[in-house]
């Protein structure tokens, strides 16, 4: 992981610890050190996340736990490839949020329109993170972002 977005989180970590509205902002777990999954290269990036973070609810965005992505998989069955092809990581205000295991890249399906809606990709894992999750990109995926306290967190601590 690149040392920028490592003291990001461990910035936002801290902070969320001393906000009293964390509840409602977010929630941004501590990192799962005995994580040592390296199987797929292709992952290597989310797996240093979960390192650093192991889950996390970055306003409508959620991460699951290392823990809880078994529970998660059948969320990737309908989409082609299945869990060949994709592993699914937490979702985006319901939709399930997924990683390319050919490719390391993140997308967003819309469950139920897998054959109509095209996915939309955000890129590798670490940029999703920078730009989408905690930078301004996040308004460009989330409607109404500006009214959202995970917003507006981003912007008192002068990410966006």
């Amino acid at each position: 992981m690149n040392n920028n977005l490592r003291v990001i989180i461990q910035n936002i970590q801290k902070e969320l610890k001393n906000e009293p509205d964390a509840p409602i902002i977010g929630k941004m777990s501590d990192g799962n050190l005995k994580i040592n999954d390296a199987s797929n290269i292709n992952l290597k990036e989310y797996i240093e996340f979960l390192k650093e973070c192991d889950g996390a609810r970055c306003g409508s965005i959620d991460f699951v736990s290392f823990d809880e992505i078994p529970d998660i998989q059948y969320r990737v069955t309908d989409i082609p490839g299945g869990n060949d092809v994709w592993i699914c990581i937490g979702q985006i205000l319901y939709e399930p949020l997924v990683i390319n295991k050919t490719d390391g890249n993140v997308y967003l399906y819309y469950q139920g329109h897998e054959d109509e809606v095209q996915p939309k990709s955000f890129g590798s894992f670490e940029y999703f993170l920078m730009e989408f999750v905690f930078g301004k990109k996040y308004a460009e995926i989330i409607p109404d972002a500006d009214q959202e306290e995970w917003y507006q967190f981003l912007k008192k601590l002068k990410l966006v």
